[in-house]
């Protein structure tokens, strides 16, 4: 089997862990052996939830070894696909917060009841990168189960907690009839 099967097999069926881990096998007998070790991690990830023991440094790990890789590769094999996705949470600066992951790496979101679409995200394996407002605000968060937590900061150098549960519901999913959405163009790809 070539690797452009593996791929699309993998973006027909993001879900298939059989394939993901044949895949892995494959890559570290071709000589990839960091690309192989970063899909057995990311398996190994997404079977934790956030307070379990080893979390948090398996997730850095998996992040580290991702900003090594290519980041087409990435947005085949990253998991769970973030792309059409819509959290709802808070932060720990008491801000309620809407983040809507639109494909292309556009971000969409809501906070404190604005509307804004003035931002980027990227997905590292388990983690997202979130840039607001050209890099007003960057935020970084790893998802357990339905759950995504991590941390932001600002140009200011504040520096907060944040947390949200993936959600369906319309009311927050689809920000669309909002008037007052604010989108600005060009931004710069982390």
């Amino acid at each position: 089997m070539r690797e452009a099967a593996f791929l699309k097999q993998l973006s027909k069926q993001p879900e298939d862990v059989a394939t993901v881990l044949v895949y892995a096998d494959w890559l570290e007998d071709h000589g990839a052996a960091d690309r192989a070790e970063f899909l057995r991690l990311q398996q190994q990830v997404l079977q934790m939830r956030h307070r379990q023991k080893g979390f948090s440094e398996t997730s850095r790990r998996l992040l580290r070894l991702g900003r090594k890789l290519a980041p087409d590769w990435l947005a085949v094999v990253s998991r769970p696909r973030l792309s059409g996705t819509c959290w709802s949470g808070v932060d720990s600066d008491d801000g309620r917060g809407v983040w809507r992951y639109l494909p292309d790496g556009v971000l969409n979101y809501t906070y404190n009841g604005d509307v804004y679409q003035n931002g980027t995200w990227r997905q590292v394996g388990t983690c997202v990168l979130m840039e607001m407002n050209r890099h007003y605000a960057d935020y970084e968060g790893f998802v357990g189960g339905d759950w995504l937590r991590g941390t932001a900061r600002n140009v200011d150098e504040h520096r907060w907690r944040w947390k949200a549960q993936l959600t369906t519901d319309p009311a927050l999913c689809d920000p669309t009839d909002a008037p007052d959405t604010t989108v600005y163009d060009g931004h710069l790809r982390r």
